[in-house]
C-alpha cells in the first residue's frame, strides 16, 4: 500500500477518526456550529489534502485555507481551534500511515503528510495574524504608572 492508496481507502475511516479527536477538545466554536458542518469542514480538508499528496501541488489547499481562515476570523473563532483541525488531522494520518505502510516508505509519507498540513497551518496562522493586526486596537492609557508619556497618544 502506499500513502495515496492509503488517503483514498481509508477516507471515511480517518476522517471519522480525526473528528472524534476534535470533539474531544471540546473547542467552544466547533461544538456551537454543529457537527454536520464540522464533518463538511474536515472533509474538505482531507480531501485538499490527499489531493495535494497526490498531484503535488499544494494551491488548492492553501487557497481554501486562506478562505477559511478568513471565514473563521469573522465568526470569531480563535486561532488555536482552527489549528486543532490540522493537528488532529496530521495526527490521524501518521498514526494510520505507521500502522498501514511498510516501513520504506515512512520517511517519505510523513514528510508528504508534514509538508501539507504544515503549509496549511502556515497559511492559515499568516491569514489569521494579518487579519487581527489589521484591525484597529486601542492602545493602553499608561500614563499613570509611568513618567515620559506626555502627549504620546
Amino acid at each position: 500500500m502506499t500513502l495515496e492508496q492509503l488517503l483514498n481507502e481509508k477516507a471515511p475511516f480517518l476522517i471519522e477518526e480525526a473528528l472524534q479527536a476534535l470533539s474531544r477538545a471540546h473547542l467552544k466554536h466547533y461544538e456551537e456550529e454543529g457537527a454536520a458542518k464540522r464533518k463538511a469542514q474536515m472533509q474538505a480538508l482531507y480531501e485538499l489534502t490527499a489531493e495535494s499528496i497526490k498531484m503535488r501541488d499544494l494551491s488548492k489547499l492553501l487557497d481554501y485555507v486562506q478562505e477559511a481562515a478568513t471565514s473563521y476570523y469573522k465568526d470569531g473563532f480563535d486561532l488555536h481551534e482552527i489549528q486543532m483541525a490540522f493537528n488532529v488531522l496530521e495526527e490521524v494520518v501518521w498514526k494510520n500511515a505507521l500502522k498501514e505502510l511498510p516501513a520504506s516508505q515512512y520517511a517519505d509519507a510523513l514528510g508528504l503528510i508534514s509538508t501539507a498540513l504544515g503549509a496549511g497551518k502556515d497559511t492559515l496562522a499568516t491569514t489569521y495574524v494579518n487579519l487581527a493586526s489589521s484591525r484597529k486596537m486601542p492602545s493602553l492609557d499608561l500614563s499613570e504608572l509611568f513618567t515620559g508619556t506626555e502627549g504620546r497618544n
